[in-house]
This record gives C-alpha cells, structure tokens and sequence, in this order.
C-alpha cells in the first residue's frame, strides 16, 4: 500500500503537467483568429532565465534576431546557456523576463503549439518507439496517412536509406524498445530523418551529428543546406567544422552573448567547445 501510495504522490506532478498542456490545446484550438506566420524573423528582446527566484540566472538580458532562412550555430563552454536558449526558442521554457515574437507577433500560451507546429527539433539522444522504421521517421501520422515517398525521401538526406535498405524487412523493421536493435549513429540518422519528413520551416540541431563520423555528418549538414530559404536552422554543434557553411555563429558566455563570428575566425581561434 505505501508503494503504491508513493507512486501516485510522485506521479501527480507529471500528470497534472500533461492534462493541462492537454486543456491548453483544446481551448487554444477553439480560436480560429490564432496563427503564427513565420517569414521574416525570429526576434528575443531582453531573455532572462532562472529556474528558481533564489537560483543564479542562466540566461541575462539576451538579444536576439534571427533572420529566416539563415544558419545560425551556438557555441560556449558547458553551463553557457546554450541549450537553455534554445529550450526557450523552442516555448520548452518560458523566460523569466523579455519576450520572443515572430514577425513581431509575441509568443503567448495561447499561440505557443502553433509556433511549435513549425519546428523540428533533432537531440543528442533520440526517442524511437518500439515500431517499424517507417513509423519511427514519420512519427506521429496515423499508419495509413504515411507518405512512403517522403519517408525514403528523408532517409537518403538523413544519409541512412542505403543500411535500411539491406536490412531484411527494410522500411519495415522494427527498432526495438527506444531503438535497442540499432547503433547509436543509425538512431541519430533516424532522428535527422525525422526532422527532415516534417518538412518543418525550423530544424533545430542540437549537437545531432556528435554520434556520426566526418564524412557522414558533412554528408547530412550538406542535405540540410539544400532545403532552401525557407527552413531556418540553428545548431548547438559537437565540432567546429559542423558550423563551417553557417550565417553566424554565436558565442555565449555565462548566460550572455558574447559575440557573433564566422566560421573563419572560429576556426584560426582554434575554438575547443570542452
């Protein structure tokens, strides 16, 4: 009985969380005047962040505007708030202070899962459910609703059509639980798949590529910078060369930007991320 008792106290916080992102969405849905149109720019004015009100901040008084269509990559050492910042862009946390708007229109409660709509965001560690391939890169879409032309389409981009396609059920094989039955590089790939079925306007990488050797990632970056003016990436990077064809790369220090530089100048500094 204390077992079971315990459970449910530690689960009821998790729960809560769910049913009222649940409620958030349906009465969100309601307001058919809500949109978020995404063809200028992606602007933060003033982001601070800390989790707690005694804690140290980890963002302070960041300012941002990224320009659609850009390649924006992120550096700084561990603790810099470079994956907070992009929790924050992403609405997975919301800034203690300032405000982040999208064609000048500020992001709210309200209109947050429409901003997400047009996001894909690719991890370090990527969550596979235990189904087929197929199901993995078109995630979310009901079975019958699965574009297959699109689904190859993404592996090959994602550089991992070709190991699909020698294994024995192909698109069809099924991962395992959390993609058990494939190698670490081939469930980051999966995960650029992913991103790249979506067809979202934002792919956010965050350090995605660590788990593939040069050739590969250069291969996968390369695809990404086909797709156009009309997908917007940011990239939190394991090695420098990843952000060699990015706009800008941003520097951060201690929770503020330190500075914008090109891949040229990071590269003659040397820059070690560690």
């Amino acid at each position: 009985m204390f077992q079971s008792w315990s459970l449910i106290q530690s689960s009821q916080a998790s729960l809560k969380d769910v049913i009222e992102y649940l409620d958030l969405r349906t009465e969100s849905n309601k307001d058919n005047k809500l949109h978020i149109i995404f063809n200028e720019n992606i602007k933060l004015k003033n982001i601070s962040f800390q989790y707690l009100i005694d804690s140290p901040s980890i963002l302070s008084s960041v300012d941002l505007n990224i320009q659609k269509g850009s390649c924006i990559g992120f550096i700084g050492s561990t603790g810099s708030g470079k994956s907070t910042l992009i929790d924050i862009i992403m609405g997975l946390l919301e800034p203690t202070e300032g405000t982040i708007s999208i064609d000048n229109q500020i992001l709210t409660k309200d209109n947050m899962h429409l901003w997400q709509k047009l996001i894909a965001h690719v991890p370090q560690s990527i969550y596979l459910i235990d189904s087929t391939i197929e199901q993995n890169i078109a995630f979310g879409i009901d079975k019958d609703k699965i574009d297959k032309s699109l689904v190859r389409e993404s592996a090959q981009k994602a550089q991992v059509a070709d190991i699909i396609e020698k294994m024995p059920n192909a698109y069809d094989t099924v991962v395992g639980e959390r993609g058990i039955q494939l190698s670490g590089g081939q469930r980051q790939r999966l995960g650029i798949a992913r991103a790249l079925y979506k067809n979202a306007q934002i792919i956010i990488l965050d350090e995605a590529t660590s788990a593939l050797d040069n050739e590969t990632e250069k291969a996968v970056i390369e695809s990404f910078n086909s797709l156009g003016s009309n997908v917007t990436l940011l990239m939190i990077a394991h090695r420098i060369t990843t952000l060699k064809d990015c706009t800008n790369i941003i520097e951060l220090k201690d929770g503020k930007i330190c500075k914008a530089i090109k891949y040229e100048e990071l590269r003659k500094k040397n820059y070690d991320r560690t």
